[in-house]
């Protein structure tokens, strides 16, 4: 019996170790995705530029905490934006284009990325984005006009919390 034991012991951390290995797998893929697409723009911080593109910072956790939200972050990533959008009193009116390149998978690891780790607090509790949502939530193909009424719908759900 103690062999036994000792092998289900072993297979149990063999799980959890694969487990936080695919965690990790994840998050350097969203690491490494965001750096080679996002950040000439929004920057390796997510501060944005002024008046040029938009910070991503805190304000991302608020919106993958509601569902308007995970649907408008997947989107707009997804199908890209068009329209005036105003960040912490700033207006920004350029065009985010669309990565439809992105399968599911790397969208799903993108959006965890920003979403847990631009914030900066290490403290959040967000829910992770996972493939099989990511493809529920951008099944419908959008323009990048649609998203922005997506975003104002999210907007709109925030204001009510």
């Amino acid at each position: 019996m103690r062999i036994s034991s000792v092998i289900g012991v072993i297979m149990l951390s063999s799980l959890t170790v694969g487990s936080a290995i695919a965690a990790d797998s994840s998050h350097l893929e969203g690491a490494t995705l965001y750096q080679q697409n996002c950040a000439a723009c929004h920057q390796a911080n997510g501060e944005g530029v002024p008046g040029v593109y938009p910070p991503l910072g805190s304000r991302l956790a608020a919106w993958s905490e509601i569902d308007s939200g995970r649907h408008y972050l997947a989107n707009v990533i997804r199908h890209g934006m068009m329209g005036s959008i105003t960040v912490s009193q700033q207006t920004y009116s350029g065009v985010m284009p669309p990565w439809a390149r992105f399968d599911n998978a790397q969208l799903a690891s993108l959006l965890n990325y920003i979403t847990e780790t631009l914030p900066g607090d290490p403290n959040l509790d967000i829910e992770e984005f996972s493939a099989e949502e990511v493809a529920r939530l951008t099944e419908k193909s959008v323009t990048p006009l649609q998203v922005h009424s997506l975003r104002e719908e999210a907007l709109t759900q925030l204001k009510k919390l």
